[in-house]
């Protein structure tokens, strides 16, 4: 029987694999530990798939020097029982704690689990340490941390698994360098160390034979003298597109790493014999230099082949460190020759569960543009934040919250704009740019993506720097969203309404348009003004219908959530023009207008303006039977290829685009034609479990590279955040637009 005591005393629920250590020194100490449970390098909850394997990790990070010792107990629960893990390094089935007794412990991380063919079911971990080193447990100082693992086929916890992954993937480590530009790097300033900082070079993107990833870093010096570089947080002030060094002599420039663990990287020299010493908070003379003692390698021997090396640091004052890693060399170590070695994977050990941030839109390793490597999206992170509310665990809507806080902190924190814009997309990673960097003398401004030419020159995205209408008001929804499905306080729904409301504002103030049947332009492109640009943002003088139907549900619903009139006045100026896109005599939605406002464009055929205009207006408006615009894509867009069936994004039929044939999926589905939706949603889950660039859990956005939209992108084999949480709608027929239904439409 499992022990009662333990699991209501603490409040521990689900029940899967089990294991207890007890680690004793016979010494008692006041502050426990951090505890640390990784699955799989992640933090909290992992769903896998029977096939994966699981490695299960436990670390104790003293929050006191010296490091703390006592009882450490892990107990696995399962539903073949409960197990706990012993001194032996084995599993052992008890219905009662095992104790067992070791030696002290430190921050280096315990392997134990570390195996595949795990059943299917739930599986919770609970680390427990109690002060008093006696091999029982002690109730009233005991501290205890869960993970939780869940084994299974079910498609939907799949696809939620792969967002959660995606959303931690910058955030279970504290990363100094991961891949070139990667938005999960910090300290990105690498500065020269040395007489005449001469002498070494570093080239942050070289591509052969790295320790993981894209790109390592390649580090020479020429053997004279000494000299290294000093990865630096920097500063930037004003309109400076790139950091300046600071050493030390700036105030309020420093990041806060308190409980990092360690820092741990990859290290390797060229031939061998290499002599480095790596290091970091280096810079202790200057006033506004790092409150950690400096920490160190010495100087030491590389070998060919890559090694792992960590430093301990949780025992320092980690609340202001502007240094996060460094080397150097010199003569007299090398001999006075020249040397070249390689480092790679540079992190603290320093998770950061609650950090505002966007999920990365794609996975996109090789990735022909950078915007697909480093971008989040508004559209999709808005997306995602839905695909949460449609399995409302204590978990996804924790993370629905972290991402409804992030579009908040997004709207109010702009580096140049304060009118309630949203950029069309932002860096993935930490949101808000790290303390020191105030572009236009604002601090804590959202971070938009961008990458480093050959040249040095930093480069950002058209796209993802300017505003189209429906990116806001995709935002507006997901807000709307968390609003009316989330048990948040009245108070706290208030701060997600208003920023609603600021974004829509934006949207009635910059994109109103008088020309033809009215309606809402498509916002505004490129980067703001500048000396460089003085003109600014140019104003966008076409109208999508995709955009004016999100504006219509958006306005209509802040009508329904404010009582304001001026919304329902607002969603019908989108309606006008809306009327005018249907094409009565086809059965269909036009795209939009051309630049005059006026005239229709007809030289492209997107499916998706008929799924989402049934998903919106359908209930809403009984003149028109929009369920023929479902029938026009069957006809005009469906596409069979390579086993599988779906919906190309227009009528060119060149693959299957699995974002719209998921929306296809939720609109046949509320539509009452249930079969056909069942036919095509059983296509998305093959497509889920067998595409060869997916992980089983993801949904790569399209069957072919390059599938063409007739606009100006196309989509290719990618696992993408937007495709995925479409795809969580059309297995748990949500519609995004109107989460409660189509007859909430009908009101006020």
């Amino acid at each position: 029987m499992i022990n009662e005591k333990f699991l209501h005393r603490r409040e521990m629920a689900a029940w899967v694999v089990a294991a207890m250590v007890v680690l004793a020194t016979g010494e008692c100490v006041a502050t426990p530990p951090d505890l640390r449970i990784r699955l799989n390098g992640r933090f909290g909850a992992v769903t896998l798939l029977p096939s994966e394997p699981l490695t299960l990790h436990l670390q104790t990070v003293p929050r006191q020097s010296p490091a703390v010792s006592g009882d450490l107990w892990f107990l696995a629960l399962t539903s073949l029982g409960s197990f706990w893990y012993t001194d032996n390094q084995w599993w052992v089935a008890s219905s009662t704690p095992v104790p067992v007794r070791s030696g002290s412990f430190d921050v280096t991380p315990r392997t134990l689990l570390n195996g595949v063919g795990l059943w299917e079911g739930d599986f919770s971990f609970y680390a427990g340490w109690d002060p008093w080193a006696n091999g029982l447990i002690d109730w009233s100082a005991l501290t205890v941390e869960a993970a939780s693992a869940r084994v299974t086929t079910d498609p939907v916890a799949l696809a939620l698994d792969h967002l959660n992954r995606v959303m931690d993937s910058e955030h279970n480590d504290f990363y100094v360098y991961k891949d070139l530009d990667d938005p999960g790097n910090h300290f990105v300033l690498p500065a020269r160390m040395g007489p005449m900082e001469r002498g070494v070079s570093m080239d942050l993107g070289w591509t052969n034979g790295c320790f993981q990833g894209r790109t390592c870093i390649r580090c020479t010096f020429d053997g004279i003298d000494w000299g290294g570089f000093a990865f630096l947080n920097g500063t930037l002030e004003g309109n400076q597109t790139a950091p300046q060094p600071n050493w030390g002599t700036v105030p309020g420039a420093g990041i806060d790493l308190t409980g990092a663990a360690r820092l741990c990287l990859a290290v390797r020299g060229e031939t061998g014999g290499e002599r480095v010493e790596l290091f970091a908070f280096s810079i202790n003379d200057k006033p506004y230099g790092d409150s950690a003692r400096k920490v160190s390698t010495g100087f030491v021997t590389l070998t060919p082949s890559w090694q792992r090396l960590c430093l301990p640091v949780a025992d320092r004052d980690l609340h202001y460190i502007i240094n996060g890693f460094g080397w150097v060399s010199s003569a007299r170590e090398t001999g006075g020759r020249p040397i070249a070695f390689y480092v790679d994977d540079i992190s603290f050990e320093k998770p950061g569960p609650n950090v505002l941030r966007f999920l990365r839109s794609y996975d996109d390793p090789a990735g022909e543009h950078p915007v697909f490597r480093y971008g989040a999206f508004t559209y999709d992170n808005a997306l995602a934040l839905m695909a949460y509310l449609t399995d409302p665990t204590p978990q996804n809507m924790a993370r629905a919250k972290l991402l409804a806080d992030a579009l908040v902190y997004a709207v109010d924190h702009d580096r140049f704009f304060t009118d309630g814009r949203l950029r069309n997309a932002y860096a993935a990673g930490d949101l808000p740019l790290p303390n020191g960097w105030k572009p236009h003398g604002r601090e804590g401004t959202t971070r938009l993506p961008g990458w480093s030419e050959p040249d040095g020159r930093w480069v950002e995205d058209a796209y993802a720097v300017s505003t189209h209408t429906g990116n806001v008001a995709w935002a507006i929804l997901a807000l709307l969203n968390y609003v009316e499905l989330s048990s948040e306080s009245p108070e706290q729904k208030a701060v997600y309404g208003n920023a609603a409301q600021r974004m829509a504002q934006w949207i009635e103030n910059h994109c109103r348009d008088s020309r033809g049947a009215g309606g809402y332009t498509g916002g505004y492109q490129g980067w703001e003004a500048t000396a460089n640009n003085p003109a600014g943002q140019t104003k966008l003088l076409w109208k999508s219908t995709e955009h004016n139907l999100d504006v219509f549900v958006a306005f209509r619903r802040l009508a329904m959530l404010t009582g304001d009139p001026a919304w329902l006045e607002r969603a019908e100026h989108a309606k006008r023009f809306l009327d005018s896109m249907w094409q009565e005599s086809e059965g269909r939605f036009l795209i939009g207008t051309v630049d005059d406002g006026v005239t229709p464009n007809r030289a492209v055929n997107p499916m998706d303006v008929n799924t989402w205009g049934y998903l919106a207006l359908a209930g809403v408006d009984g003149s028109k039977d929009f369920r023929r615009g479902l029938d026009w894509v069957l006809n005009r867009a469906q596409v069979s290829q390579a086993g599988y069936s779906g919906f190309d994004f227009n009528d060119d039929r060149d693959g299957i685009w699995w974002e719209g044939t998921a929306q296809m999926v939720v609109a046949l589905e509320l539509a009452g034609r249930a079969d056909e939706a069942s036919f095509y949603r059983q296509h998305m889950i093959r497509w889920q479990a067998e595409a060869l660039e997916g992980d089983g859990k993801a949904i790569v956005a399209a069957t072919v590279d390059h599938l063409t939209t007739g606009l100006d992108w196309t989509y290719g084999r990618k696992r993408h955040v937007g495709a995925t949480a479409w795809f969580i709608f059309a297995l748990k027929s949500f519609n995004p637009f109107w989460p409660k239904g189509i007859a909430a439409a009908t009101a006020p």
